[in-house]
């Protein structure tokens, strides 16, 4: 008696943790892409800001970058790379469909 006591207890934590896990996903979104539009109601991005002509040349690169590895104009590196993975990873554990980054 204890011992389905305890099993469907450690089901409940799982059960649980893998809805908050959902939930905190949901909410925090760390693999949004500030370069593609998240919603059916895309609003009108700015094209440049005064603070844009503070930007060094390096933050400058790392953004048109970042631009060309979100639309595929650019092969991901290394790391770039394991990050798919564990995004891919994190995406079938908790939304059980694969997703596809290029």
């Amino acid at each position: 008696m204890k011992k389905d006591k305890s099993k469907s207890r450690l089901v409940l934590v799982i059960v649980l943790a893998y809805v908050a896990g959902n939930i905190l996903l949901f909410l925090v979104n760390p693999f949004a892409s500030p370069w593609h539009y998240h919603t059916h109601d895309p609003v009108p991005i700015t094209v440049a800001t005064p603070d844009d002509a503070a930007l060094s040349l390096t933050q400058i690169t790392r953004i048109l970058e970042e631009i060309d590895l979100a639309y595929g104009a650019r092969k991901p590196t290394e790391s770039e790379q394991a990050k798919f993975t564990a995004m891919r990873v994190v995406s079938l554990v908790f939304f059980a469909q694969p997703l596809r980054f290029t």
